[in-house]
């Protein structure tokens, strides 16, 4: 049998696994013998459906429950703005919060990032040619009022960023960049 190189999931099979997912083509076309289910077994691909769900994380399964949301290729969570890009932002962040420091973008509306890890919100708005960012610190009582409307307290630093990565690479460090006041 010539030898094929095998990714991270058909690692995590084993050597048995690896052989079975390789194969596993071919197991199905001639596994089954009713017509009706060979059909099935010939137009579903099981190579790529398991693909899919050994590279799924509990990230994943968590912004399957946010209505209107999806992890994009990059890993950043994708939300509808709805009536406010800010506000759908802060709930996504909020119930993501079992995952610090994700990146939730709320798209549809003026486009908004955002990262949240328990301790500090990062909020980071385009305007203009520029991005416009806003750091909250010591949040004790958590994010989740700030989602159903109840105004935020003025932010602990605001500072301009070319893209929203340096933004949140300036709050990581803590030296922002151009402060605004």
């Amino acid at each position: 049998m010539p030898t094929t190189t095998v990714s991270a999931p058909a690692a995590f099979l084993g050597e048995c696994g690896a052989d079975w997912l390789r194969e596993a083509r071919s197991w199905c076309r001639f596994g089954v013998t009713e017509r009706r289910e060979r059909l099935l077994f010939e137009q579903t691909d099981f190579t790529a459906e398991l693909w899919w769900v050994l590279g799924r994380t509990a990230l994943h399964d968590a912004v399957d429950r946010l209505d209107g949301a999806h992890v994009d290729g990059d890993g950043v969570v994708c939300v509808e703005a709805g009536r406010s890009s800010r506000h759908s932002l802060i709930a996504a962040l909020d119930t993501l919060r079992d995952f610090p420091d994700v990146h939730v973008v709320a798209e549809g509306g003026p486009e908004t990032h955002g990262w949240w890890n328990g301790r500090r919100l990062l909020v980071v708005t385009r305007s203009g040619p520029v991005w416009r960012a806003e750091l909250w610190k010591g949040l004790l009582t958590g994010i989740a009022v700030f989602a159903r409307g109840m105004p935020l307290r003025p932010a602990d630093q605001r500072w301009t960023a070319p893209m929203p990565e340096e933004a949140f690479a300036h709050a990581e460090t803590g030296s922002p960049g151009a402060l605004l006041r």
